[in-house]
């Protein structure tokens, strides 16, 4: 099977399947794995989880990228830094250096625009109810991001945000909590 290169993060490669992007992936998933929990319980949830997904790209990650964007690349390989230092900054139109905010205040920024998701789980277990869903995974999946690639604090410990995500990394026997992460001890790469 030949893949061809992908643009966007993350990829999922299922047999001859290669899908890109969470939204795809986790449609994918739903429809290929029918016999499985669903995802998304029916088309509200489906929305729901897709509004939360608008949310998170256009609210969240660009703050949280001026968090981390200098870890990432300290985690890249030699090979790709300079290729991930160009691009970037032609995108951003500044370099990394200048774009990067680690201040107390911009983790305190990232922090409060997290309130919505933060009273939803003030009252249940998950994003999707009692029961994770793809609205769940689709905002895990920016945190786990950062869990692997950033030792920074983002949310103190008795979150309600932090104690779902902490809930999210036990799942399926720990799975997600045994990620490599790149700022352990130094030497890994991504």
């Amino acid at each position: 099977m030949r893949k061809e290169p992908q643009k966007k993060v993350p990829v999922l490669v299922d047999g001859d399947h290669v899908i890109h992007d969470s939204w795809a992936i986790l449609n994918y998933l739903d429809t290929a794995y029918s016999d499985e929990p669903k995802l998304f319980t029916d088309d509200a949830a489906r929305e729901s989880a897709y509004n939360l997904k608008l949310w998170v790209e256009n609210t969240v990650h660009l703050p949280l990228l001026k968090i981390l964007i200098l870890d990432i690349f300290d985690c890249l390989h030699d090979n790709d830094k300079a290729w991930f230092r160009a691009s970037r900054e032609q995108r951003l139109g500044m370099s990394l250096e200048l774009f990067s905010d680690t201040s107390e205040k911009a983790v305190q920024d990232f922090r409060a625009l997290l309130e919505p998701v933060r009273k939803t789980l003030e009252w249940q277990a998950y994003l999707s109810g009692d029961q994770p869903g793809g609205a769940d995974y689709l905002l895990f999946g920016t945190f786990q991001w950062a869990n692997c690639t950033s030792s920074t604090q983002l949310l103190s410990e008795d979150d309600p945000v932090q104690v779902w995500f902490q809930r999210m990394l036990s799942l399926f026997n720990y799975l997600a909590e045994r990620a490599p992460r790149a700022y352990l001890d130094g030497s890994q790469v991504l």
